[in-house]
């Protein structure tokens, strides 16, 4: 989609908010969330089900880019939902806050296409990435959303800042996780890898103490592992929104 067409599209959007970046490498600064409506998976662990099954408004492009500039965060997380879904509208509203200076991370869910070189320039007139990361989920079995994974498509548009996250709920989702990472490891030097729990469903610690298990392998192909945990369900009650 070009730039011009997209300015005149509205979007349904579900919340803007500034608050602390609660996962990931960027856990803890301070943040803008831009959260979208509607999404192509139904996990089960799904903890922003109103982001698909709820309220939303819909706002131009420039009333969204308004309210990020109100808000004031030079960073910025879009999330969901699931902000790439393919044939949305949405999904391009990352590329249109990258363009306009901010540095723009998008929480999407490993089930679509990342962009493509021809459809960053399409939009930008320019092909490299700048000013957007990404950060993937791998969806492990436990989500019964596992079957969507896109892999490789996916994994050769990584570069350095993106990160990889996996969110498990028990043992065989941690063998899973580690299997992935054994068989595309070569895609993964420069990106952070993630394991995180599913809140109330795995201890941290187990996580832990598997992770240690394997570290040498980690180690011996440079690769950047950690768990992650939800700080914003540390800090506030898990279920409060906006935070």
């Amino acid at each position: 989609m070009k730039r011009e067409e997209f300015l005149n599209e509205k979007i349904p959007m579900v919340e803007i908010f500034n608050s602390i970046s609660g996962e990931g490498i960027t856990s803890g600064f301070l943040t803008t969330f831009v959260r979208v409506y509607g999404c192509n998976l139904r996990c089960s662990y799904c903890d922003t089900k109103y982001s698909y099954d709820g309220e939303y408004s819909l706002m131009a492009p420039i009333e969204i880019l308004g309210e990020v500039n109100r808000l004031n965060c030079k960073r910025v997380i879009v999330t969901g939902g699931e902000p790439l879904e393919e044939e949305k509208i949405k999904r391009y509203i990352p590329l249109y806050l990258a363009q306009n200076g901010y540095e723009v991370r998008i929480e999407t869910n490993g089930s679509v296409r990342l962009y493509d070189e021809d459809e960053i320039y399409q939009f930008t007139s320019k092909k490299e990435r700048k000013n957007l990361f990404y950060t993937l989920d791998i969806k492990c079995p436990s989500s019964n959303m596992d079957k969507f994974n896109i892999f490789e498509e996916n994994f050769k548009r990584l570069i350095l800042g993106d990160e990889i996250k996996f969110v498990v709920g028990n043992v065989d989702d941690l063998d899973y996780s580690i299997d992935v990472v054994k068989r595309y490891k070569e895609y993964f030097k420069g990106v952070t890898l993630n394991f995180s729990p599913v809140f109330s469903k795995i201890e941290p610690s187990q996580i832990v103490d598997y992770l240690k298990i394997i570290n040498k392998f980690f180690a011996e192909n440079n690769l950047d592992v950690r768990l992650n945990l939800q700080l914003h369900k540390i800090i506030w009650d898990k279920d409060k929104r906006g935070v």
